[in-house]
């Protein structure tokens, strides 16, 4: 093998060893996968509490309009919606309070979003 074939064989393999590394970096790493895996499901879970609270309220509001004349009924049903807006209310102060420290963290800042309409687009590429 003269001079030249081995420059040649250098430089092929150069060429493949660039390309090996553009292929590597796009790859995500493990913490960031597990990050959004995170995200999505912490999505589910705030959506599946809010549907939760919405069907309690309204059948909470179809027993109170259907109470009628009986106080009992009618301040159960009212403690059921109260109930409901509290649990809501805990759901959306639980998710601001762990955007604020995951922010605070991780150098993100302070910075709301609202957990139903996140779409984990930031987290996950």
């Amino acid at each position: 093998m003269d001079n030249k074939q081995k420059m040649a064989a250098l430089a092929a393999l150069g060429i493949l060893m660039l390309m090996t590394v553009g292929m590597v970096s796009a790859q995500q790493s493990a913490a960031d996968v597990v990050n959004c895996i995170i995200c999505r499901l912490l999505n589910v879970l705030y959506s599946i509490a809010a549907g939760v609270a919405l069907i309690i309220i309204v059948l909470a509001g179809i027993k109170w309009t259907a109470s009628g004349d009986d106080p009992g009924a009618r301040k159960s049903a009212k403690e059921s919606v109260i109930h409901a807006i509290l649990g809501l209310v805990i759901v959306l102060v639980a998710y601001a309070v762990i955007d604020w420290a995951v922010g605070g963290t991780s150098g993100g800042g302070f910075e709301i979003n609202l957990p139903f309409s996140s779409s984990c687009g930031d987290v996950c590429n």
